[in-house]
């Protein structure tokens, strides 16, 4: 998959973005999928916390950051 800016406004079917603080590392892809098209996840320490998928872009990216929040 190839990658995009975390902030970036849209995100096409196969590409990807991820952003990474300290042990934490949030991703979101666009999957091949009409309902809910956003797989979000998070790593911290290498291990996966979270993983869901969801609507919309600034949803799963929201997910992520409230996650990554909660961990902190």
């Amino acid at each position: 998959m190839s990658e995009v800016s975390w902030k970036s406004p849209t995100l096409n079917k196969g590409k990807s973005m991820f952003r990474q603080s300290g042990d934490i590392t949030m991703t979101v892809d666009h999957v091949d999928r009409v309902i809910d098209p956003y797989l979000a996840g998070v790593m911290h320490k290498g291990r996966i916390v979270y993983s869901g998928l969801h609507a919309s872009l600034s949803e799963a990216r929201a997910e992520c950051e409230q996650k990554a929040k909660d961990l902190s």
